[in-house]
Order: structure tokens, then sequence, then C-alpha cells
């Protein structure tokens, strides 16, 4: 059994992303490579460009403030307390609201995202 302290986990900046940090607290970097866990934050002025991935499904799970997710057809809004799941092939751009609230959200992916695979 691990117990993390997610305060002590390094942050990182995922490239394509802007106003964003993510923490690996599962994956490929510490010893699962089967899939990744991260916990994330994002400034409500941050988010990540639209892109897919080929075999990679993302759940996330919205834990502070929103976000804000483009499926390319229509925008939604994910509050504290609500999830979602992106599916492999779906496009998607998560950014925050921009009405001030930052968020934190948990992301499991399976497989891992390598980020030689996104369009």
């Amino acid at each position: 059994m691990k117990i993390i302290d997610v305060d002590q986990v390094p942050k990182s900046v995922l490239p394509k992303h802007y106003g964003h940090y993510s923490q690996e607290i599962r994956g490929p970097n510490t010893g699962n490579p089967d899939l990744s866990v991260l916990v994330c934050g994002m400034e409500a002025e941050g988010g990540a460009e639209m892109h897919t991935h080929d075999q990679q499904e993302h759940i996330f799970y919205v834990l502070e403030g929103e976000v804000q997710v483009n499926d390319g057809e229509r925008a939604h809004v994910v509050r504290a307390g609500q999830a979602m799941v992106i599916e492999p092939g779906d496009p998607h751009e998560v950014t925050g609201t921009r009405r001030g609230t930052d968020a934190k959200y948990i992301v499991i992916t399976i497989p891992p995202a390598w980020f030689g695979d996104n369009k």
C-alpha cells in the first residue's frame, strides 16, 4: 500500500495546456504503465487545445469549481460533483469557464495518454 501526500507530488504542465497543472498520482512515471491518475488544477482562464486520442479514454471528476468541455459541436459545463467520460476518438477541448472560478479535478486515462498520439 502507498499513501500519497498530493501536496508533495511535483506539478507538471502538459503539452498544449495553459493555466493548468497536473500531478501524477499513479501512472507510467510512478509504476503503472496501464493507466494514469492525475490530480489537475486549472485557472478560470486556462485550458487545453482541441485534440483527440486514438486509444485513450478519459474519465474526469470535478472536485472544486467548474470546467467547460467543447466536443466540437457544443460546450458543456461540468461542475464540482459531476463527472464526464471522453471516449477514444472524441474531440475535446477542456477549458476554464472564464467566470473567475478555478477548478480542481481528477483525470483517469486508460491506457495512459502518450502525447505523441494527440491530433
